[in-house]
Formats: structure tokens, sequence, C-alpha cells
């Protein structure tokens, strides 16, 4: 390589890193941990009571505060609160305490979790079943009504709101059956609260219905502030596939709001669209969220984030944070200030005459993203999460394909998967299905390519003829490539047609739930969601962490391959260009480092090919004569009519088996007539 080409490729190395690491951080293609923040929350400082903003119409009003020691009560002795509540089904299992009435921990009874623990028995390490939710700071448990806020009128026409912060309060459990759970408490005298909890058989969320009372022998207003998920588990401890969700509805179809629990502070933490469906939690693989029965209730949903304590005291899965001599010590440092997050639903201001009650009905949702579960609640909801929270750059890339293909991709692979259970062996077979379909445009471009190479002394001809007149060289160019049906860009038209396809297997292996944990050759690659690492390094490199991957360094060699066997342009420019092309491989390993094994699996099987697919082309193409259209098109005429002829010719002297046949028929039936007449001729002479 000449000095100058290889200062074009430094330079277009440092624009692919630099515009990478731009992508990856801000629109979160791979997971990279944020930086370091020294600052530590203490769990004395976490306030769980913050008044939420209860009503937006009457910001500019004058709030006047409650006097000291009105409406003040004798303190009353703590109360322990019962913990440990359990309500099951065949899907889901979970834990209540009565302190706000809040739910412990979820449990996918059907998943895995993605870490490993010791078995007390055989002492083996083995994954438990996964916990979706648990407290991630304590005390701060899921779907708990957070506060109540009455509207009082002052004397003067004033209005004073008064909070009751209601996540710690006790609740008195009234019945505790095996899909039942009733929890009841009082606000102050004025309100009696109701929260019944039903599980059904089969399904992957309860049904909650909460029920206000006046106790007053006059009316009162009240908004109450309702926490849904207060947090989810992370797929990897560095991982960035976690935000707060909020659904818009539009008709049959959700649009997305979508907070990182990083910008919370500095995005639109507060939601006050009309059409709020639902909101919650989502994960790489999982959501949890609250679905009210109907949305007209509800007001507004802020986001809030949460500081992961336990990581930062080393608590539960992440011990290792405790240890000081690995690698994975120093980026768990790094990922543990990446915060979780909660959303909060504001109801509107709820009006209840003296005696009187008001019902509130969700569904709470702790499920896979998978179609064939979360269909249930509303057709095509999974891939309208899997899409939805895909960058708009990405479904412009696409080239707006992204919806159905990605659903067609997930289908596939499960097509595939039930003929052989293994998603490794099913990514394979959708790979050489892909390149199979894209075969004959492969090899038209590929023998366009060897025409363009030999066209390049007539164009250099064209050149010394008309170099100067830029406009007629062009004019006569492209009526050189027209007339032996050539073009420069059908060289690009399959790397085009693969770009949405890559994109949207990216975005299926990516979100996939059935790829999660899904083995394809046990002591290598062992999760297909993961990168496929063979060794852990004591010691962390950049990019590269402390993980020695293996099928990086294939997909750089099958690539090199397959670049080696593409045929060289005839285009001084375009050659240049090749030879810069070479190396961006080298680059690319670097980038898809990280990524998960199963896409990394359908890249390298498809360069493979790819390379296979050249070296036959290429050997076919060399023969290849450099024809005109229109002669060519008169010579496979030619060939086609004396193919014509020489099938009428051997259809003469060789009859068809059909043909004999018919023509024995033909012959029993002539002689059986003969055998008639001479019966009848020998019958008429004895009558004579």
């Amino acid at each position: 390589m000449d000095k100058k080409t290889f200062i074009q490729f430094l330079i277009i190395s440092a624009v692919f890193i630099i515009g990478w690491e731009f992508i990856s951080r801000h629109f979160e293609l791979v997971p990279v941990p944020p930086e370091k923040d020294d600052t530590v929350v203490s769990e004395e400082t976490v306030d769980d009571t913050d008044e939420p903003d209860k009503i937006r119409e009457l910001a500019e009003e004058e709030i006047i505060e409650k006097p000291p020691g009105e409406n003040e009560k004798e303190e009353e002795p703590d109360i322990e609160a019962e913990e440990g509540l359990q309500l099951a089904n065949s899907m889901i299992s979970t834990e209540w305490t009565s302190r706000g009435a809040g739910l412990q921990k979820v449990k996918l009874l059907n998943y895995k979790a993605p870490y490993f623990e010791e078995d007390e028995e055989t002492g083996e390490p083995q994954r438990p079943v996964l916990t979706l939710l648990s407290p991630i700071q304590e005390g701060t448990c899921s779907d708990v009504i957070e506060s109540v806020s009455f509207i009082n009128i002052t004397s003067e026409g004033r209005i004073s709101p008064q909070t009751i912060p209601m996540a710690d309060q006790i609740y008195k459990i009234e019945e505790h059956a095996s899909n039942r759970l009733v929890f009841t408490t009082t606000v102050e005298d004025k309100l009696g609260i109701r929260k019944t909890v039903e599980f059904s058989p089969d399904a992957y969320h309860y049904t909650s219905f909460l029920e206000f009372q006046n106790l007053t022998d006059r009316d009162i207003e009240f908004e109450f502030q309702l926490r849904t998920a207060a947090g989810i588990e992370r797929e990897m401890l560095g991982s960035r596939y976690l935000s707060s969700v909020v659904a818009l509805q539009e008709n049959s179809k959700f649009d997305f709001d979508l907070i990182d629990p990083g910008k919370i502070d500095t995005d639109n933490r507060l939601n006050e669209s009309t059409n709020i469906a639902w909101t919650g939690m989502i994960s790489q693989y999982f959501i949890a969220m609250a679905w009210p029965e109907s949305r007209e209730w509800i007001r507004a949903v802020e986001s809030e984030k949460i500081d992961e304590s336990n990581i930062r005291q080393g608590k539960g899965r992440w011990d290792e944070l405790r240890g000081e001599d690995t690698g994975r010590t120093e980026l768990a440092r790094k990922a543990e200030n990446n915060p979780n997050a909660t959303t909060k639903i504001n109801s509107r201001r709820i009006s209840l005459a003296s005696r009187t009650s008001e019902s509130f009905t969700y569904d709470f949702v702790s499920a896979p993203i998978d179609s064939e579960i979360l269909d249930s609640y509303k057709p095509g909801l999974a891939f309208e999460l899997t899409t939805g929270r895909m960058p708009a750059f990405t479904r412009i890339l696409t080239l707006g394909t992204i919806s159905f293909l990605s659903p067609l991709m997930v289908r596939i692979l499960g097509f595939f998967y039930s003929i052989i259970p293994n998603y490794g062996v099913a990514i394979l077979l959708l790979t050489l299905l892909i390149r199979g379909a894209l075969h004959p445009l492969t090899r038209s471009s590929q023998i366009s390519m060897h025409k363009m190479k030999k066209l390049q002394p007539q164009i250099q001809e064209l050149t010394r003829k008309h170099g100067e007149d830029r406009q007629r060289m062009a004019q006569e160019q492209w009526k050189l490539y027209s007339k032996y049906g050539v073009h420069p860009m059908k060289g690009c038209f399959p790397m085009l047609l693969q770009m949405p396809v890559f994109i949207a297997l990216f975005t299926t292996l990516r979100t996939s739930v059935q790829l999660r944990q899904a083995s394809f050759i046990p002591g290598w690659i062992n999760d297909l969601s993961q990168p496929d690492t063979i060794w852990e390094m004591p010691f962390s490199l950049p990019i590269m962490g402390n993980n020695l991957n293996l099928l990086p360094f294939i997909m750089v060699f099958a690539w090199m391959m397959n670049q080696k066997l593409t045929p060289t342009p005839a285009d001084p420019k375009a050659q240049q260009q090749q030879k810069i092309m070479k190396w961006l491989p080298v680059l690319f390993a670097f980038m898809f480092y990280n990524f998960a094994s199963g896409l990394l699996l359908y890249i390298t099987t498809s360069s493979f090919i790819g390379a296979l697919e050249h070296w036959h082309i290429r050997k076919k193409a060399d023969s290849v004569e450099l024809t005109p259209v229109n002669e060519e098109k008169k010579k496979k005429k030619q060939e086609a009519k004396s193919t014509k002829q020489k099938k009428g010719k051997n259809a003469e002297h060789k009859k068809s088996w059909i043909e004999r046949l018919a023509e024995g028929e033909e012959l029993k039936k002539k002689n059986s007539r003969q055998i008639r007449n001479k019966d009848k001729d020998k019958n008429k002479n004895k009558k004579i």
C-alpha cells in the first residue's frame, strides 16, 4: 500500500471509530457503560415522599401552606409490616408486603436469571428463576399508591392541596387466599382505600382493583399517584437496554415515549398527553407495566430515576463488585452508576360525594417481549415494542421495511427451529435462505463487473478521444455501457438489498427472547444473545475489555477471503477504494467485538457463502464473451431455435413411450378388426 492510500485508510478509520462511538453512546446500539460518577448517594438521602405535580391548571395561583399543628395527629406506635405474602400461578410468582400494599418481587417461572448461583444441594453453579422485579432500593416496592392529595378550599376561596405520603403506610390484610389478596387502610379518617389483587390462571399478569370511599359527611376532592414498576432486572451489569416507557394510543396503534434512566434529569420526565394507555419499565427482553382498564383517569405519567444502591453496596447478584483483582471489576465500577427508574401515574381529580366510592382497575403485566404472549393483550404489541424503540435513522436505513421484516425473521427462525431445535442451526439455515434468494442478483452484478473490466480498453480509447469534453465523454461512455448491457452501480445492488435484512436481523437477534440463553455449540457458543467468550483475561483492554471472543476474528477472516475473491474494478479510482476497503474488516472486528454471537454467526456464515459464490461465479465469468446486447439477444434466439429444431428432428427419429404405447393400441385394434372381418367371411361362406 502506498503512502497516500495508507493516509486515506487512517482518515476513514478515524471517522468510523468516532462515528461509531457517537452512535453507540447516543442511540444505544451496543451496551456501552457510562462514565464513572464519583457522587455517592446514601440510603439516608433517598426521599420517597417527593410531592407529585398535582394541579397543573392552578400552577399560577397562590397556594396557602397548612398552618403548623393543623390536622396533626398523635404519633402512633410503629406497627410491623407483614412481608413475603405470596400469590402465584403457573407463569409468575409474586411476594407482597402490607407496607404500602406493595409488590416486593415478581418471578417469571419459565425463565432463568442472567447470572449463576451455587446450588445448595450439588454445589454446582446454576441459573435461578428470573426475578424480574425486586426492591432496587430498600423499601422501594412496585405497584404502590405513593401519595394522596386532598384538594382543600379555604374560607377565602383559595385552594390548599394537602399531600399525604402513602408508600410507608401499613395496610390491614382483609383476605389472603391462593389467588386473591385484599388490603385496606384509611387516610386522615377521610378516605378509605381498598386494594384487591386477583390472579388468573396461566397469565403473565394480575388484576388490581383500587376502591376509594368517602368516609365523611361532606364532599371531598383528591388525586393520587400510583408507582408502577420500580425498576427492572438488567440482563448485564453494564447493559443500557433499559428505559421507562409510556404508551400513547393512536387509533389501534401505539406510539412510545421512552427515556433512558440516565437522561431523566435532562429529558421531559413528565408526560401529560391525553392518550396515555399504559406505562412501565422495559429491558432488553422483558417488560413490566401497569395497564389501566380505562385511560380516562390518567392525567399524566412521571418518570423518576432510582439510584441502584444495592449495586453500590455489592449486594445480591453484584457480589463481584467487592473484588479488586479482575478486569471485570473495573467495568463493574463504571457500570455501577447506571441508574434504574420507575414511572408514576398521576390521576385526574376525583370528586366523591359523602359516603360514596369510586373504583379503578388495571392489569399489572410482567412478561417477556414475545409475540405469542403480548399479542394476547394487544395484537402486534411485541413487534410494535421492538420497532418502536429503534432510533429513527435505523428505520430509515431499512427503507421502511423493518415493520414486516423483523416479524418475518422471527417466524422463519421459529420455523427452522421447529425442524431442528437449535437456534444456531436456524440462523445458519436463514443465512442460506437469504443468500440463495439474492444469488441471481449477485451473479448478475459479478458478471457485470467482469464485463466492465473487459470494456476498459474501449473506455481508455474514449478518454483519449473526448477526454477534454466531459459531457461528450459521459454520453459516449453510457452508450458503451448500454450497448453491452452493463452498469457501474450494478455491483452495489446486492449490498443495498442486504442492508435492510441485516438491520432487521440485528434488531431481531438483539431483542428476541427466544435466543436468550439459547446454546449453539456447548462449550463455545452457550448463549446466542451474548458474545462467544472463550476466556476471561486477568486484565482489561480498550474496547475488548477482559473477554476474549473468537467469532469476531473468524468474521474478519471470512470478510478478507470474500474481498480477495471479489473482482477487481476496472476504474483506477475504484481500485484505490477497494484497497482501502480491504482494511475495513479489521475496524468492524472491533466495532462488532461485543455484539451477540448470533448476529456474528449470521455475518460470518454469510461472508463464507459469499466467498464461495464469488469463486464459483468467477470461474464462469472468465469465459464470458463481451457481446453487444442486440447480438447477444439474437444469439440466444438462434440457440433457442436451434434447440427446438433439434428436438423436432429427434422427435421424428425417436418416439416417446406414450406415442409408442398409442401406436401399439392402434395396432391391436386394427388386428382385432381384421380377425372379426375374417370370422364374418367364414360365416357367410358356411350359409351359402
